[in-house]
């Protein structure tokens, strides 16, 4: 009798066809049916009957079939990485913190928390220091790549010198002027007086009065 055919090991997915890994066949004295070659991970059946003539050397059925299961399994994803954007400054408007990651084995997604994920890039507005998390879900022939951290920085922008609408006034004593205040950003506007025995300054949004 002929031994009986086993499985051997296991495969990996590589694009390629690849046959059932089993020990002890041999087209001359049997043949192989079901799936004994696939390409795409997953599992299988393959069956390996003795030809004529031939049978097995052990078992209670010499002649039948033998049908052996395998696998080939899912291959890890070639893929680029995000990163976190760097020299971002606070603009007043959105940006996006993360440069894109790349694969062709399944699909990157990012997410500010954690929980909830979407394809778009994390954009954050105002300055300060967050962690965003990406990761990368396998296709059906690759395995995923697991949640990643990353840290990334909006820096405070420098704001521009303010401009004032007066530089100079003139008023009846005693009396009262105002002028407004034109800058960036959101910051509080002070004004003080450098005597205030004879001027006083109160400020009103960006409205500044000047009184004596």
């Amino acid at each position: 009798g002929i031994t009986r055919v086993t499985l051997n090991g296991s495969r990996t997915y590589t694009g390629s066809a690849q046959t059932a890994p089993v020990s002890n066949y041999s087209s001359n004295t049997s043949t192989q049916s079901g799936t004994y070659s696939a390409t795409d991970a997953g599992t299988y059946t393959a069956k390996y009957t003795p030809k004529s003539n031939f049978q097995w050397s052990t078992g209670s059925s010499t002649t039948s079939a033998i049908s052996i299961e395998w696998s080939i399994a899912k291959a890890a994803p070639t893929y680029t990485a995000p990163t976190a954007k760097s020299g971002l400054t606070y603009t007043g408007s959105a940006q996006a913190v993360l440069n894109a990651g790349s694969t062709s084995h399944g699909t990157i997604y990012y997410s500010t928390n954690n929980s909830s994920w979407s394809t778009t890039i994390p954009t954050k507005t105002n300055a300060g220091t967050y962690t965003v998390y990406w990761k990368l879900t396998g296709d059906s022939n690759h395995t995923n790549v697991a949640s990643t951290s990353i840290s990334v920085s909006v820096a405070k922008a420098t704001p521009a010198t303010p401009t004032l609408s007066k530089t100079t006034m003139t008023f009846d004593l005693p009396g009262s002027n105002t002028f407004t205040v034109t800058r960036s950003g959101t910051g509080a506007i002070t004004a003080t007086s450098s005597n205030t025995a004879k001027v006083t300054t109160s400020v009103s949004g960006t409205t500044v009065t000047v009184t004596s």
